[in-house]
């Protein structure tokens, strides 16, 4: 990957064959990330991609073995127990131009993946388990109590 830092973040190109979620969290993890926005686009050769199933509280995965064009790339970087986790979901479109998207855990760069990271510097986006859905989400400090 190669790698330009900008006053509040980075711009990233990972390169043919790289991988997107272990290379952020790697990234992350060398940068001392703590709390970030994602934003990307380019080309996988290969992905694997999901959706989270309220009902089974686990994501149905599916793996996509074609060139793909990454649409979008949208998503945050935050804390899991302690460590960057990266926080991903894509829109893929095929050679026929239909569309699929879900959840990112593994894309496998082809001609490029060029991503935006806004750090939030000074701040933490810690992510701790949910009891209704077991994900790991957002532990924000603050309360806000919505008047309908």
């Amino acid at each position: 990957m190669t790698v330009l830092e900008l006053p509040n973040g980075y711009l990233i190109r990972f390169m043919n064959g790289e991988e997107v979620f272990s290379g952020l969290t790697a990234f992350a993890v060398d940068r001392g990330i703590t709390a970030a926005w994602v934003q990307g686009l380019g080309a996988l050769s290969r992905a694997e991609i999901g959706y989270f199933d309220m009902e089974s509280r686990s994501y149905l995965r599916k793996k996509v073995d074609e060139d793909v064009e990454l649409a979008g790339l949208t998503g945050n970087l935050g804390l899991v127990e302690g460590k960057p986790f990266p926080h991903l979901h894509v829109t893929l479109s095929r050679k026929d131009c239909t569309v699929m998207g879900g959840h990112l855990f593994e894309g496998h760069t082809s001609a490029t993946v060029e991503i935006m990271i806004t750090n939030f510097t000074g701040s933490t986006l810690e992510r701790k388990a949910d009891e209704l859905t077991g994900l790991n989400l957002w532990s924000l400090p603050q309360k806000f109590r919505l008047c309908l």
